[in-house]
């Protein structure tokens, strides 16, 4: 008959599909102002673009883009493919590398001091650096068609995130936890892997 809330059980199923559906007009909700603005861009590169007299190989219209993509679908077969293929494998290894070193540079950073004050200036130099002034030192290293250079690139870009992000969660413990584990006697090794490493997980 009721729910706890003095509410006939019809009522109380109104009750919460009126709340979901309040909830559901308000995450769309939330989502129009966005497509607003891309709608706008999207006017703003088809129609500005002419007045303002930029060539189109440096930054073509939309139209000129769906043009060309329904081009190379029209053939049968998609001829960008193989270089769509090796852009995503230079981007996937770019993406492991820089997680890798910037995850090894986060623990010893967190761990030894000494490491602390010797690779984070170097980690913010290196981020400073336009990925531009990288690209040419990384072709010269190894080879304009080498697919290490590229992902070198996509390396440097994910390195310093994933490195500050990681340390921050390392470093930032809460006190009291650290000192229920050393009032335990617990190693470095133990308060790293059930204090350490679980805090520093939402920050990676």
């Amino acid at each position: 008959m009721s729910l706890g809330l003095g509410l006939p059980q019809p009522a109380a199923r109104s009750r919460v599909a009126y709340r979901a559906g309040r909830a559901g007009r308000r995450s769309v909700g939330t989502f129009v102002p966005a497509f607003l603005v891309l709608v706008a861009l999207f006017a703003l590169l088809e129609y500005g673009l002419p007045a303002l007299r930029i060539e189109s190989f440096l930054l073509p219209k939309p139209s000129t883009v769906a043009a060309a993509m329904n081009e190379n679908w029209s053939t049968g077969r998609f001829a960008l493919l193989p270089s769509a293929i090796a852009t995503l494998q230079e981007a996937l290894l770019g993406l492991a590398i820089g997680t890798a070193a910037g995850v090894a540079v986060a623990f010893a950073t967190a761990r030894w001091a000494g490491a602390r004050g010797m690779l984070l200036p170097l980690a913010v130099a290196a981020n400073a650096v336009p990925i531009v002034a990288f690209a040419p030192l990384l072709n010269n290293w190894f080879g304009l068609l080498n697919p290490l250079s590229k992902a070198l690139m996509a390396a440097v870009l994910v390195f310093f995130p994933v490195m500050a992000n990681v340390t921050r969660g390392l470093v930032q413990v809460d006190p009291a936890a650290l000192e229920l584990m050393r009032s335990y006697a617990a190693s470095e090794w133990t308060i790293l892997r059930k204090v350490r490493i679980p805090n520093a997980l939402p920050y990676f």
